[in-house]
């Protein structure tokens, strides 16, 4: 079996954009610091031991800041321990897409780079929630995306979903569908101390989204490859054995990890204090972090949760206990209360009643 790792990379603290629900900021402030070059190429030689395939997703702050050179050392170093350890690497990035030029996109295209960009839709919510020296329209994404497209690669869209865009789902699939998105996810946005921080959605709301969208994904004419999480709902609940999505897969601390840009290697990307601090991926190889008395501690804790509060659930295996992320940012505990547990009940036993209806009637694309 093929042993594979994805790496979310967090290269730089930087950003160009000023975004009301950052958790950087939250945890540690406007602090600043920026990957080198030499850190990457050491990064990158710690990463490979005892894997045959590691999936770098090249993140920040605004990755694209880091400068083409930056990326162009990174794939210097994956050809040279590709041939040395026999082991593949694919890249993917996920940029705001303010600083997105032609020379940008010629590199991903040329190195085969998946290219994700963040955007809060509809656009006046993206105005209010990620703020910038930009007027965030039509307008604007219609540039990125034409971009994107000159150089035939996906627009694979990130929307976070907060009080403000909770209830317009359908707004959301019709702007992402105008505009040929191949996919889209809605990200769950993490309750921070900033003052300007939106109010979270509640369960009724957060369900009634996914059964929207659900119920789009099922009758509209459209081309999404991909709609999360409804996707891995959907084939969480046709049997496929490891839930897709890491918020339902339980990847972190096993086949995802984070990696700051100071080295420190952490669960996952908002935790990025030192009590999350598994190692340093400068001094050691990732292995030594994933197999550290810190991580078995944080693997522990989940599992404590979901014996505890979740073994009589019927979905247990295709949710295991909810995001320990999201938790986190709600209670203040890796091991606390994840807060949507009943909206992620409410949509799967809705998903398998419409599932069942549509096979038997074989409707389903």
């Amino acid at each position: 079996m093929k042993r594979t790792v994805v790496i979310i990379v967090q290269t730089s603290l930087d950003c160009n954009f000023n975004c009301v629900y950052c958790y950087v900021k939250a945890s540690i402030g406007n602090a600043s610091y920026k990957m080198s070059l030499t850190e990457v190429e050491q990064l990158i030689k710690n990463c490979v031991a005892d894997f045959d395939e590691v999936k770098f997703c090249w993140h920040g702050g605004e990755p694209l800041l880091m400068g083409i050179e930056f990326y162009q050392k990174a794939l210097q170093i994956q050809r040279e321990m590709s041939a040395l350890y026999n082991v593949s690497f694919k890249n993917s990035l996920q940029t705001n897409g303010s600083l997105l030029t032609d020379e940008w996109l010629s590199f991903f295209k040329e190195n085969n780079f998946s290219i994700g960009v963040s955007f809060d839709a509809p656009p006046e919510v993206n105005q209010l929630q990620r703020a910038s020296n930009k007027v965030i329209s039509e307008v604007y994404i219609a540039d990125i995306v034409e971009k994107i497209r000159k150089y035939h690669l996906s627009f694979n869209a990130l929307c976070v979903v907060s009080k403000h865009n909770v209830k317009r789902g359908e707004e959301i699939f019709n702007f992402f569908k105008s505009f040929g998105a191949n996919s889209y996810s809605l990200l769950l946005m993490m309750k921070t101390s900033l003052v300007d921080c939106p109010e979270p959605s509640t369960n009724e709301e957060l369900f009634e989204l996914y059964k929207t969208t659900f119920e789009l994904w099922l009758s509209e004419n459209h081309k999404f490859k991909v709609i999360e999480p409804i996707d891995t709902i959907i084939h969480s609940l046709l049997g496929r054995k490891m839930p897709k999505l890491c918020a339902f897969g339980n990847h972190c601390l096993v086949r995802m990890i984070t990696i700051t840009p100071n080295g420190n290697v952490v669960p996952c990307g908002s935790f990025v204090a030192p009590e999350f601090v598994l190692g340093n991926i400068y001094e050691a190889p990732l292995l030594k972090a994933l197999h550290s008395r810190q991580a078995k501690n944080f693997r522990s804790k989940r599992k404590h949760y979901v014996q505890a509060h979740c073994l009589d659930c019927e979905f247990v295996s295709i949710c295991r206990g909810g995001c320990r992320e999201v938790a986190f940012w709600h209670s203040g505990e890796y091991g606390g209360e994840y807060p949507y547990c009943q909206a992620r009940k409410n949509i799967f036993a809705y998903i398998r009643s419409r599932l069942k209806e549509v096979l038997q009637k074989g409707l389903l694309k």
